[in-house]
């Protein structure tokens, strides 16, 4: 018959407790009890420093923060209080909801990653986390572009075909959008003749 695993069981143990630590230096029996266990490999006994142990600790947890860090391309957070951002949207009504809402929160408050944001349009104040914000530059240009889509979708049905810069479809994507290329390749359609842009718009 085999051995019993009981036994083996317990030599594995005591080697483990005997043997000092990759990270810490030291072994568990000696940050627990202050002295090593008695193990078959002979040797001196030395003088426990649990300060040195925390030490060795913050400095392999650093390491790997900081090896982890280049890996993911972290960066330092530069949100502030006093800065405007844009929150993400969590819940997407469909495919063409953007994966953030382009309504700018303002910051008034910043508990280390948690963010106080106060909305500019409906002053509701809300919770976020800096890694669900993206800072932006300021928010009047935002509510400017908002408020010009607004006001034209009002006056667009009153206005001939040749006058309507943009067809509302159109006009739907440019409010919403926040990349550069797609505003200016729709204001480049908006000034097409109302022929050539129904043949773009057909195709």
């Amino acid at each position: 018959m085999g051995r019993n695993w009981r036994y083996d069981l317990q030599d594995f143990l005591h080697s483990y407790r005997a043997t000092p630590h990759s990270i810490t230096k030291f072994s568990p029996s000696e940050l627990m009890f202050g002295w090593n266990v008695r193990d078959k490999i002979p040797g001196n006994s030395r003088p426990v420093n649990a300060t040195e142990a925390r030490e060795n600790d913050r400095k392999a947890k650093e390491k790997g923060r900081m090896y982890a860090d280049s890996k993911r391309r972290a960066k330092q957070c530069n949100i502030d209080v006093g800065d405007y951002v844009i929150v993400k949207n969590f819940v997407k009504k469909n495919k063409l909801t953007t994966t953030f809402n382009p309504e700018p929160h303002l910051v008034i408050q910043r508990d280390g990653s948690r963010l106080h944001l106060k909305n500019i349009k409906s002053s509701v104040i809300s919770n976020r986390h800096v890694n669900h914000s993206k800072r932006i530059l300021n928010a009047n240009p935002m509510m400017k572009q908002e408020n010009d889509a607004d006001n034209h979708k009002i006056s667009e049905g009153t206005q001939e075909e040749d006058d309507n810069p943009l067809p509302a479809k159109l006009l739907r994507n440019l409010r919403w959008s926040h990349d550069a290329m797609v505003e200016n390749a729709l204001l480049r359609l908006a000034e097409l003749p109302a022929s050539a842009r129904n043949m773009y718009l057909n195709t």
